[in-house]
């Protein structure tokens, strides 16, 4: 917690956040979440499946290829199922903490 309450005095000191008077960490923390690191990480995710495509099609039939490639797209499908579910969830939890979470 200590970490965040820093983070979020440096982007009070930079003038990052506009109106500091109404903004909380948590505002920062969703928006940090939904500006760079959720489209970042459903970028990656959504490369994982195309790689894991390349690899089905480059198997050559080979089982132990094929596999490993289905297994590929499938864990990248998850990651992107979580990715999507991710600000959601964060804001579910601080609707659920907000009493407990520093503003």
């Amino acid at each position: 917690m200590m970490l965040l309450e820093g983070l979020f005095q440096k982007a009070l000191a930079a003038q990052v956040v506009p109106n500091t008077e109404s903004v909380s960490i948590n505002d920062i923390i969703v928006n940090a979440l939904t500006k760079y690191i959720v489209p970042l990480a459903a970028a990656l995710a959504v490369g994982f499946v195309i790689y894991g495509g390349a690899q089905y099609i480059m198997s050559g039939g080979d089982p132990e290829k094929t596999l490993k490639a289905k297994k590929t797209i499938l864990w990248a499908i998850v990651a992107v199922i979580i990715i999507v579910l991710t600000v959601p969830i964060v804001n579910g939890i601080i609707d659920i903490t907000k009493d407990q979470i520093i503003k």
